[in-house]
């Protein structure tokens, strides 16, 4: 995957874990417009963003951090971690992550978990921590014609990112950093993300599609990025998604047709809960050393649980 595109990829892909019926609880703040901002008539904004896309450099190799905070009546707490990638000729990637999690009338819990990925001709492989620190693994075929790793997303990004575009605001300029307040339509959002996931939208498959669901309520995405015009580089995205979670989260809460009091419990949870990611981009150019150490590859048991992230080990643990 090509560096430009990986924060908003990376991003994307970590909001979407966050809306999972897993984190259903999980939501975010709706993006705040900068203190400091430069009025300008939005078909500016728009052409000036469109501009600095086009001049962004590719790297194979770089650095990610990123920090996610979330809360809800029944725990808060925060993700800290980051990345380094490589991607030529496949793609890989070793990191870290520390979480603090809050519980009412419980002692706070801390974890730190590691994790890899590793992409060859025909698999993906991501192996990561459990909640006591052993090694796990999943390993996936990739899909028929499939080439490399993000290739679809790359495409995507090229193609069809400024027409899901609603408006753009400047934002903070701060030298050759400039911020950008990006709105993007609902409707087109989701076409977007259903296409690059490959997931049906229409049919009765569609229909008992708990993801597709959730992508068809998400309505509106606002969210900040900064570019370096000199160095040509995206350097920071951030997004607050609580409305859109909540929307998502309660229309897949409906769907559930539960008992009166059990759902209003539901919707009281959704509703005073709020979520927050940032990533920030630095070092590229850098060859990255991805290894995967030898006794992880040799001790790693295959996970069975069911989860579809790696992000929330100890909700998934709580849910066994």
């Amino acid at each position: 995957m090509k560096k430009r595109k990986l924060i908003l990829a990376a991003g994307l892909a970590l909001s979407l874990s966050c809306v999972s019926p897993q984190a259903s609880v999980l939501a975010a703040e709706a993006a705040i417009m900068p203190a400091a901002v430069q009025l300008t008539a939005p078909e500016d904004a728009r052409a000036q963003l469109e501009k600095a896309y086009a001049s962004l450099i590719d790297f194979n190799q770089g650095n990610l951090t990123f920090d996610l905070d979330f809360s809800t009546p029944l725990a808060s707490g925060g993700y800290e971690g980051n990345f380094v990638f490589n991607s030529d000729p496949y793609f890989g990637a070793k990191g870290t992550c520390k979480m603090e999690l809050e519980v009412p009338g419980a002692p706070t819990h801390n974890i730190d978990m590691a994790f890899y990925i590793r992409e060859s001709k025909d698999l993906i492989s991501t192996y990561y921590q459990d909640t006591d620190g052993n090694w796990l693994k999943k390993i996936t075929q990739k899909k028929a014609g499939e080439e490399k790793l993000g290739k679809t997303m790359d495409d995507a990004f090229d193609q069809d990112l400024m027409s899901v575009t609603k408006s753009v605001q400047l934002g903070e300029r701060n030298g050759a950093e400039q911020t950008y307040l990006v709105t993007t339509d609902g409707t087109k959002l989701y076409q977007y993300l259903t296409k690059i996931m490959d997931i049906k939208t229409t049919g009765k498959a569609a229909n008992r599609d708990t993801l597709n669901q959730l992508l068809a309520n998400l309505g509106d995405v606002t969210y900040t990025i900064t570019i370096n015009e000199k160095r040509h580089e995206l350097t920071d995205f951030h997004v607050n998604l609580t409305a859109q979670a909540r929307n998502a989260a309660t229309a897949y809460i409906k769907s559930l047709k539960q008992k009166p009091e059990e759902e209003k419990q539901l919707l009281d949870i959704i509703n005073n809960s709020t979520l927050e990611i940032n990533f920030h981009g630095q070092g590229y150019g850098e060859p990255q050393d991805v290894t995967i150490p030898a006794e992880v590859l040799a001790g790693a048991k295959e996970d069975k649980s069911g989860s579809n992230s790696i992000f929330f080990p100890v909700i998934n643990d709580q849910q066994k």
